[in-house]
């Protein structure tokens, strides 16, 4: 059985430091050639400029296209990444801060 095609792929990584969100956008490049085609990447964040770090890089990279929000909210993998992962976990305690 082809597990990838019933499981998404999770890439959990430290937060890094504000300075170093100038990350090679060559990750996310990566990120595009190890993902199948149809795969997802969730992302989930406690530190705002973060979140919109990824948002954004993920936006501008072309192989990218993001999953319109009604969508999003019919995943049944979104509530366990907002409640089961320590990041969703700080986000739920910060009420969305």
């Amino acid at each position: 059985m082809d597990w990838s095609a019933h499981y998404p792929a999770f890439v959990c990584e430290e937060n890094p430091t504000e300075s170093s969100f100038d990350m090679p956008t060559k990750q996310v490049a990566e990120y595009a050639y190890v993902l199948r085609v149809g795969g997802i990447i969730y992302t989930i964040s406690d530190v705002k400029d973060l979140h919109e770090w990824m948002v954004k890089h993920l936006d501008e990279h072309p192989l990218f296209e993001r999953i319109p929000d009604e969508e999003v909210e019919k995943d049944p993998v979104i509530p366990i990444v907002r409640t089961e992962t320590e990041e969703g976990k700080k986000v739920e305690r910060n009420k969305g801060e």
